[in-house]
């Protein structure tokens, strides 16, 4: 490794680590296009600076210190500011701009005079920042490696799943089936008490629609991957491992048995067509569906920011102006440099595409993952898109107080209410063969409601005498085969799994359904 004393490698590692580690950390959550804009953007900055200040100082040395430091000081500001936000010191509360930028300032005006006023460090010191730097890069994109290594892997699966029972359908038409997951929305129960918000209209009247809804219905886990990964494979996760195993991969990777899940895997040896749309999750994204819808926006030449760039801007100085809202130019360009702009386009696209899917000729399975009423909250009551930054501009795309919380919150409510009446009677009325359509929650919202899920079923020909009110995701694809397709799965018990999926077991909540007057299985 003597060739890394000759050469400033370190900058430029500086300037790539926090982009690949942050990468790395979401690499099931994105696409790995995501995060090429910023990196370039960043390595590019980093060597012109380097070139700049070697012209004003005359040393490569010192601008590659240099420039090192202010890229130290410019990607560890916000984490600093998140990390100080309500927990003062000696109590002084530095997790203020007011302060923190104060003390950035001037760390940054010590720390470059002493840069360029100290001795030169010779070419040791340059090795070993070089093979800091190096051991930086290595670690986040081994990780990416990794993932890329897993997902090739993951072509197997397929092959695991041929072992299970295939389907059986007697009739002369296979009724299409859609499956929609409305992010995060809440049962009736847990939205009354925990947002004062009374569902009761658009429940009945999805029950004029021929629905049942399940008043006590429960998640089998509290964090998405897991609950769509369980009830599209119709098993608890624990019982998934030994699949991964028989492929070589790890029970972390339980992911993978969502892209290729063992209900898409049966319904299309029997003659289905998977329908898909973009959902802006790589890991939720069936983009090797017979029909898969997106908007074909890359995400490197759009005009406006990706979710991956906001959160990376937010760990950045650059929170200093999204805090203060932009505001001489805020009231401007709200409209066209909305931040969650390129999220509400794929939600409108995909809510204007599922009506049309009726349309096509052969028997379908629609996987449906709608990320509303999910923050970002973008969305108010009538579909306005909201660009008041207090309903997204807090960490993770969190509402800034409670109370914009739950005005967000209840807005997507009342928002997707509206559509999914609308789009729900179309596809019931432009079916030929009436549909099988399960209107699902894939978690709950907040603590202590984390599980409970709106979950209603539209079963023809009687389907709807074999549901229950306590009956949660991983049991809504047993029954719906064991009712139309032949299959003698049965049923597993009803669990709730919280930390994490590997904590304790908790049992459905059958009092609330006794307190409802329901009858419980």
């Amino acid at each position: 490794m003597k060739f890394l004393k000759g050469i400033h490698f370190y900058p430029i590692a500086i300037a790539a680590f926090p982009i690949l580690a942050l990468l790395a950390s979401n690499i099931r959550e994105v696409e790995l296009e995501v995060g090429a804009r910023p990196l370039l953007l960043s390595i590019t900055s980093a060597v012109l600076l380097v070139f700049i200040f070697r012209m004003v100082l005359g040393e490569w040395q010192k601008a590659s210190l240099l420039v090192t430091f202010f890229f130290l000081l410019f990607f560890s500001y916000g984490h600093i500011y998140e990390s100080l936000q309500g927990a003062p010191i000696l109590g002084f509360d530095l997790g203020r701009h007011r302060y923190l930028v104060v003390i950035y300032g001037l760390l940054m005006v010590l720390g470059g005079y002493g840069i360029i006023k100290m001795a030169g460090g010779g070419r040791e010191v340059n090795w070993a920042l070089n093979v800091i730097g190096l051991i930086l890069v290595v670690f986040p994109l081994f990780q990416i490696a990794n993932h890329l290594r897993v997902e090739r892997v993951s072509e197997g699966v397929s092959e695991a799943n041929a072992e299970f029972q295939i389907l059986e359908f007697e009739g002369d038409e296979m009724p299409d089936i859609y499956y929609i997951i409305l992010d995060a929305y809440l049962r009736k129960d847990a939205l009354l008490d925990e947002r004062e918000f009374d569902n009761s209209p658009f429940l009945q009247e999805l029950g004029g629609l021929g629905f049942q809804v399940m008043e006590c219905s429960r998640s089998n886990y509290s964090f998405t991957q897991a609950s769509l990964t369980s009830s599209l494979n119709m098993a608890y996760l624990t019982d998934l491992a030994p699949r991964l195993e028989s492929i070589g991969l790890a029970s972390n990777d339980y992911w993978l048995l969502l892209k290729q899940n063992l209900v898409r895997e049966q319904l299309e040896r029997i003659g289905y067509q998977t329908v898909a749309f973009d959902t802006g999750y790589d890991w939720s994204q069936l983009d090797d569906a017979d029909y898969y819808f997106e908007r074909s926006i890359s995400p490197i030449t759009s005009n406006v920011a990706n979710q991956f760039e906001r959160l990376l801007f937010r760990t950045t100085a650059g929170v200093v102006l999204t805090d203060l809202q932009f505001k001489l130019m805020y009231e401007q360009f709200k409209d066209t440099n909305l931040p969650y702009r390129a999220h509400v386009d794929r939600q409108l696209f995909l809510l204007d595409q599922l009506p049309k899917t009726p349309s096509i000729e052969r028997s379908t399975f629609s996987f449906v993952h709608i990320l509303i009423p999910h923050v970002p909250y973008v969305f108010g009551p009538s579909g306005e898109i909201l660009t008041d930054p207090g309903y997204f501009s807090g960490g993770r795309a969190q509402p800034v107080n409670e109370e914009y919380r739950n005005k967000g919150y209840t807005g997507q409510i009342e928002f997707i209410n509206a559509r999914m009446l609308d789009i729900l009677e179309i596809l019931i009325e432009e079916s030929d063969v009436p549909p099988i359509i399960v209107l699902q929650a894939d978690t709950g919202a907040g603590r202590g409601s984390e599980f409970k899920i709106l979950n209603a079923y539209y079963l023809p020909d009687d389907g709807h005498e074999f549901l229950y009110p306590t009956i949660s995701p991983v049991n809504t694809f047993r029954l719906i085969f064991d009712t139309y397709f032949g299959t003698s799965l049965g049923l597993l018990p009803d669990y709730s799994i919280g930390g994490g999926g590997t904590g304790d077991l908790v049992l459905e909540n059958s009092e609330a359904c006794l307190q409802l007057g329901e009858s419980t299985k």
